[in-house]
């Protein structure tokens, strides 16, 4: 950049960054971080501790010297929501159990739970899951999951749905490897997956339907006609305006 005349900020260097990272030059990746820290570029809550965790850095000083300027980031003032949820991400993967910096996160991030979206709701669970301190966001996330999901999942239409039911998935696992899942929540999405899949089935065998209907004209449609002949079962689709006439029956 220097030989381009280009001035570098926290966007050049968050590209460069994650270039080394899926190049596996992690190594560059760090020096790129300490070039930006000595650069004087202005960072975020998670900046510092997210990119030593996606550069799988365990040196104890490197991350210690982290830890000491999120803590004091944290103490001087409110962060954001999808700040708070990296940061709980990124002290999972670093290893990070510092009771200091654990309660002045879970302090932040209780209350911040309901402002979060749902696509964060999976980080944020599986990085509370692994921690000692974990228990009172985990159920904060368990609630707000409870007055957020309709009562039937198909409401938000097919591929809204499927991400519901994985996030719902990923979040029942990983309370449940915590042994946090509570028995409320549980059964709420017990409820609330079989409420959906009904749904589904109905909704699936209703286009099955018409399809088959579709594919014939109106002359193969004069009558009764067998689709389906099996060993122990048959399906016989019939005209919408045909009945079936029992006079001559005995």
């Amino acid at each position: 950049m220097e030989h381009a005349h280009l001035i570098p900020n926290t966007v050049t260097y968050s590209a460069a960054i994650t270039a080394c990272e899926k190049l596996g030059r992690l190594e560059h990746g760090l020096q790129l971080l300490w070039d930006a820290q000595s650069f004087g570029l202005e960072w975020t809550l998670t900046s510092l501790p997210w990119t030593l965790a996606r550069l799988h850095v365990s040196e104890p000083d490197v991350i210690h010297a982290a830890l000491v300027e999120t803590y004091e980031q944290l103490r001087a003032a409110p962060q954001d929501p999808q700040e708070l949820s990296l940061l709980w991400w990124s002290s999972s993967m670093l290893s990070i159990e510092s009771p200091c910096l654990l309660t002045a996160l879970t302090r932040q991030a209780i209350p911040s739970v309901s402002k979060l979206k749902v696509e964060d709701f999976v980080v944020l669970t599986w990085a509370a899951s692994t921690s000692t301190s974990g228990a009172g966001i985990l159920a904060a996330i368990q609630d707000e999951i409870l007055t957020r999901m309709p009562g039937n999942l198909m409401d938000s239409g097919p591929s809204r749905c499927t991400f519901l039911l994985e996030t719902l998935h990923s979040v029942i696992w990983a309370c449940n490897f915590a042994g946090l899942l509570s028995s409320r929540f549980q059964w709420k999405a017990h409820v609330l997956v079989q409420t959906t899949g009904r749904a589904i089935d109905k909704s699936s065998a209703e286009c099955s339907m018409h399809n088959l209907a579709d594919g014939f004209t109106a002359t193969e449609m004069r009558g009764p006609r067998l689709i389906l002949d099996l060993p122990d079962r048959f399906i016989l689709l019939k005209p919408p305006d045909w009945e079936v006439c029992d006079h001559h029956t005995g």
